[in-house]
């Protein structure tokens, strides 16, 4: 890991109003199969979707820049309301603030390295390219712990009394390979090639497991 470069350590504004983080790592990663969320309200679609914790240190302004002029956009002069500004909800966190219904803060969420995060999602599949701009098509690669950049779109929300300015999730690049999030190694990297074995089992029909 400690060989690992930051760079480029600024998000930055692409020319369709869309917004590209920083170089980060991919956590709660969702990539390959949209997954519901545990006590979705009936009709809900399952969604796609990475957290992507940002280096202490990189620039975010872009990422910044996008939240405050869709919330100008959105709400307009409501904003100059003190209280109707304490309840708005943004899509950019501290890490430290990124906790389960426990108060723990997620595992990874607090490696000092660490500041800010945000965590988007879609509920159509983003298109995931490697460093050459390569479309990555092998399941395997696309795991929490790995880092990349997102492209990200911002969008306002008002539900239930719930509002605010979230991100929506479009495109995903992967950088690094790293460490599994969470501690879990992947089997490519555990086990080593068997020669002489191939992928049919031997005849156990006398078994007495059968």
């Amino acid at each position: 890991m400690s060989d690992i470069s930051m760079e480029p350590r600024a998000a930055r504004l692409t020319k369709n109003g869309r917004a590209v983080t920083c170089k980060g790592r991919l956590a709660f990663v969702q990539l390959n199969e949209p997954k519901l969320k545990p006590g979705a309200k009936p009709g809900a679609k399952p969604k796609y979707g990475a957290a992507i914790l940002l280096p202490k240190g990189s620039d975010i302004k872009a990422l910044r820049d996008l939240v405050e002029s869709k919330a100008k956009e959105a709400f307009g002069d409501k904003l100059k309301n003190p209280k109707f500004k304490e309840k708005l909800k943004l899509p950019i966190k501290k890490c430290s603030d990124c906790t389960d219904k426990d108060g723990n803060i997620y595992s990874g969420f607090d490696d000092p390295r660490f500041e800010y995060c945000i965590w988007p999602q879609t509920t159509t599949k983003p298109g995931i390219v490697d460093a050459r701009g390569e479309a990555v098509t092998e399941p395997s690669e696309v795991y929490s712990g790995r880092w990349g950049r997102l492209n990200v779109h911002a969008f306002k929300f008002d539900v239930d009394g719930n509002y605010g300015i979230s991100f929506g999730l479009d495109n995903v690049q992967l950088l690094d390979p790293d460490e599994m999030m969470g501690g879990r190694a992947r089997a490519s990297d555990e086990f080593d090639p068997v020669e002489g074995v191939s992928g049919a089992a031997a005849d156990d029909s006398d078994s007495v497991f059968n």
